[in-house]
């Protein structure tokens, strides 16, 4: 590089000598030297854009991982609702099969069935623990089975 500055520096004094024959014959060092300084900037310009292209790929990973999480936390949502939906379902479920029980156990109360009309306020019960009216009825039938009893007993 530095022998090429020299070999410049003596091709302009020739021009400033009129020498124009001698410094024709150098102009192939300027063609080189030109093509020299213009493939180290398009190296420059490979590099520059090598270390874009690295940091594009590295937005490009930390946005698929970062998609990943949304799609994963979205899924996450989508199962909670679905599992809310489905226990909303059940306990509606559960109360409708409390109550259809209760109504059972009525029925069987007006048929004298006492026992298994109990069995079914009982079933209700453990279904919905906090079920008053079955509460109610289980009791009512328990006080009138033991009156029934206390009358055979008289």
């Amino acid at each position: 590089m530095e022998q090429d500055i020299t070999i410049l520096s003596k091709m302009k004094q020739q021009l400033q000598n009129k020498e124009y024959l001698n410094f024709k014959a150098q102009i192939k060092i300027i063609k080189r030297f030109y093509s020299k300084e213009k493939e180290n900037q398009i190296q420059q310009q490979i590099i520059q854009l090598n270390n874009i292209l690295q940091a594009i790929k590295n937005m490009v990973i930390e946005l698929a991982k970062s998609s990943d999480y949304i799609i994963s936390g979205d899924q996450n949502l989508i199962k909670i609702e679905e599992i809310n939906q489905e226990s909303e379902e059940q306990k509606e479920n559960n109360i409708k099969e409390a109550k259809r029980l209760l109504d059972q156990g009525v029925t069987l109360r007006k048929l004298n069935k006492y026992q298994e009309a109990i069995e079914c306020y009982e079933k209700a019960i453990s279904i919905n623990p906090k079920y008053d009216k079955a509460w109610l009825n289980k009791g009512n039938q328990l006080f009138n089975i033991l009156l029934q009893d206390l009358h055979q007993i008289i």
